[in-house]
């Protein structure tokens, strides 16, 4: 889900709900150009409009877009 906030930022949850990992490319909108985790602090690669993203089985994952 991609909850957009003021301006340039917003947060994109991922939420897998299944019995194992799962790996994603997620498109994102033109004017996100940084993706954060906010748990690890790490950086996210955002190419060709889209961040790719591992959640582990039952877990989620908080990217925040700027």
């Amino acid at each position: 889900r991609l909850i957009e906030g003021p301006a340039t930022r917003g947060l994109l949850v991922v939420v897998n709900d299944t019995a194992q990992d799962v790996t994603e490319s997620i498109m994102l909108p033109s004017r996100y150009h940084r993706a954060t985790d906010i748990h690890t602090k790490k950086p996210q690669l955002i190419a060709k409009g889209a961040v790719r993203v591992t959640v582990p089985y039952e877990d989620a994952v908080v990217l925040l877009l700027e």
